[in-house]
């Protein structure tokens, strides 16, 4: 018996290591912004300033939405969201007010568009990975 709880705790361990056998979800994705930069206007704004890729699947609704996001570093695995906006219309810029609390952001520019093909057993909101920029105060 002790022998047969011991082999049966080697394969859940065997079976909780394999990490290879991870798949790409299928599907349609979004490109991530390109040539993110950010410039100071002023002593409290930041303009953030990207480019929309050109190679943007047919499967996706144009025009495009960017989503921004701001997360305020507390530690190495923490953070907590202060801002987040949605920008219609595929646009290139952004003027973001600089938190007033010292600290470091991070400032995440992403991709977000819909589906053409309706699936109800697949999300029609697509976001891409993001771009990040860091702001220190």
């Amino acid at each position: 018996m002790k022998r047969y709880i011991i082999a049966l705790i080697v394969m859940v361990i065997i079976s909780a290591c394999r990490k290879d056998e991870f798949d790409v979800k299928e599907g349609v994705s979004l490109p991530t912004v390109e040539n993110l930069k950010s410039e100071a206007v002023g002593t409290s704004q930041v303009k953030l300033s990207w480019q929309i890729p050109q190679q943007i699947p047919s499967e996706i609704e144009r025009p495009l939405k960017v989503f921004l996001e701001v997360n305020k570093i507390i530690g190495p695995t923490k953070h907590i969201s202060v801002f987040s906006h949605t920008i219609v219309e595929e646009a290139t810029s952004f003027l973001f007010d600089i938190p007033t609390d010292p600290g470091e952001y991070h400032v995440v520019v992403k991709l977000n568009g819909t589906t053409v093909q309706k699936d109800k057993n697949y999300s029609q909101n697509i976001f891409s990975l993001g771009q990040t920029i860091v702001l220190k105060k």
